[in-house]
């Protein structure tokens, strides 16, 4: 798919961002769906931390908000790290696919 796009003239730059926007979707979609979850969820789980007597709701909130931005950085992370292997891979096999 990636030689073809070579052939009608992108450039290894495009082929790149290519690649980059196709893993966008995947990686980031699950932690958008994961964060509006706990957007919805809170409010309700504040409702019952006062049930149980549970009071400090700032607490709660904080650690919520530490938890996603770690899964965050472990998302962005490995969103590097697929990207680069994954145009290795794409560049090895073009270069197979040449000689």
């Amino acid at each position: 798919r990636y030689t073809i796009l070579q052939r009608v003239g992108l450039s290894l730059r495009e082929v790149r961002a290519t690649i980059n926007s196709q893993l966008l979707m995947l990686f980031y979609l699950p932690l958008l769906v994961a964060g509006i979850h706990v957007g919805f969820a809170l409010p309700f789980i504040q409702r019952i931390m006062i049930l149980f007597g549970l009071p400090n709701w700032q607490f709660f909130l904080t650690v919520s908000l530490i938890t996603l931005g770690i899964f965050a950085i472990i998302y962005v992370l490995m969103y590097k790290l697929t990207g680069n292997v994954y145009y290795r891979i794409v560049s090895r096999r073009q270069a197979t696919s040449r000689s």
